[in-house]
């Protein structure tokens, strides 16, 4: 049976293997037994020395070895508890593919299952392997590489088009376009579906394709996004609803437009302001509910809540009160 004290390491599994952090006190009974079996577990038995005795390990054991630590420097032991490895390193990873991320002064590399960097630590950070390939990261830039520390033909042909993309942009943005930077300024959303997206530039607002594609000019005070096909747009001092093409639906003449999230059974409703009142209109620009509130808030499964004289109560789509009337 073992006892409490005798549990209290440090232990991953992995190919039948356990790597132990040994409590001093029970070290010097296992100084003479190369493999440990304890309730039916195998342990390696980390050599006697006082190094050992402090080393730790979070790791499994991959193809053999196993990343251990001590004083923030890294190495790798094999199953006998022999350092493959020395601790030389500032951070590493486990094996894959038979090689294995090491870092060292802020730069990461590859070494292989004997320790021999096989790729140079040159880079600002990395992906373990995977098939052969790896991700990695240079001058702020991913790409692929192989267990050669080569770029392949098609990663190269990839970053070619890229630098290429690059530099279409920098000659039409040279040239007036500025869709990248409308691109890096969109902002609520969705080209999912056909739907443009809103961006704006130096204070004024309008629309663009996923691509970066003017669709409605950048001439609005404010937008909201398109939904049912409008959306409300701010022009000057003034609201209007426009369609998807920049079309004029409802003029410009209103305080306010805020537009319903759900439609209604009375059509597409939006909370409208005008000289200081609040009602509805529909995607026409008809007026459904007269201007009579103080406030009035979007329709949502048919009910909105507005406020009259002083009192807050519930509506339905026909300006009908159904909720704390009284």
């Amino acid at each position: 049976m073992v006892t409490d004290k005798e549990k209290e390491f440090q232990a991953v599994m992995s190919e039948g293997m356990l790597v132990l952090s040994l409590n001093p006190s029970i070290k010097a009974k296992l100084d003479k037994v190369d493999n440990l079996d304890i309730e039916g577990n195998k342990f390696i038995r980390l050599e006697n020395s006082k190094l050992f005795k402090k080393l730790h390990s979070d790791t499994l054991f991959s193809e053999g070895l196993a990343k251990v630590w001590f004083n923030n420097k890294y190495g790798f032991i094999n199953q006998k508890g022999k350092f493959i490895v020395s601790l030389q390193y500032d951070d590493a990873g486990v094996f894959y593919d038979s090689l294995a991320r090491v870092r060292q002064n802020g730069k990461w590399g590859f070494i292989d299952l004997k320790g021999k960097i096989v790729i140079p630590l040159k880079y600002e950070a990395v992906s373990f392997f995977s098939e052969g390939l790896a991700g990695v990261k240079m001058n702020n830039e991913w790409f692929i590489i192989n267990k050669k520390g080569e770029i392949s033909q098609e990663e190269k042909e990839r970053l070619e088009k890229k630098k290429k993309r690059a530099k279409e942009v920098a000659e039409k943005k040279e040239k007036g376009s500025f869709k990248k930077l409308l691109l890096n300024n969109v902002s609520q959303g969705s080209f999912d579906y056909g739907v443009p997206w809103r961006t704006h530039l130096k204070g004024k607002w309008g629309f663009i394709d996923s691509k970066g594609n003017i669709i409605i000019p950048l001439k609005y005070n404010d937008v909201d996004v398109f939904r049912e096909g409008l959306s409300s747009a701010k022009l000057g001092d003034k609201w209007g609803l426009i369609n998807e093409i920049g079309k004029i639906i409802v003029p410009f003449k209103y305080d306010s437009i805020v537009r319903s999230i759900h439609l209604t059974i009375n059509g597409d409703l939006s909370a409208t302001k005008l000289n200081e009142k609040w009602g509805y209109i529909n995607e026409k620009g008809s007026i459904i509910i007269p201007f009579k509130y103080q406030s009035a808030g979007p329709f949502y499964d048919d009910k909105a809540y507005v406020i009259q004289n002083g009192k807050n109560f519930r509506i339905n789509a026909k300006g009908e009160c159904i909720k704390d009337c009284d």
